[in-house]
């Protein structure tokens, strides 16, 4: 039995079981589709889509991206770089975050940086340094 840690903003860690027996996609399979699966190969399909039916989104962005589990896991599973997929095609494709996400995105877009500040006001912090800051 493995452990994946998940954290949402705010909130403590929790722990989520991850067990061979309970594993996305191969819980309540029956015979019949595995059966399908071996005789029909890449063109089976079960009409589900792995993320919302099987991944929600809550649990992508829950990820810490910390490693563990593709440590632990016994059949060397890069679980991180799927989970990072699947949130890029939740963004990129169907425009789906968090809201946290969505307002960096938003202030990338308006200022070309995730800081609320405008290009023309980003060094105003530094003009009373005793230094030689050179502005380009």
């Amino acid at each position: 039995m493995r452990q994946m840690y998940l954290r949402m903003p705010g909130q403590p860690y929790r722990q989520k079981t991850v067990t061979p027996e309970n594993h996305h996609g191969c819980k309540g399979q029956d015979e019949r589709k595995r059966a399908g699966l071996v005789s029909q190969g890449k063109e089976y399909t079960d009409n589900k889509s792995l993320v919302r039916d099987y991944i929600t989104e809550e649990e992508l962005w829950a990820c810490t991206t910390c490693n563990a589990c593709a440590k632990e896991c016994p059949i060397n599973i890069n679980h991180p770089t799927l989970i990072v997929d699947m949130r890029r095609y939740l963004v990129m494709e169907e425009g789906s975050a968090p809201g946290e996400i969505k307002a960096v995105f938003s202030t990338i877009e308006n200022n070309g940086a995730p800081w609320q500040y405008s290009p023309e006001d980003r060094m105003l912090w530094a003009k009373d340094l005793e230094m030689k800051v050179h502005l380009s």
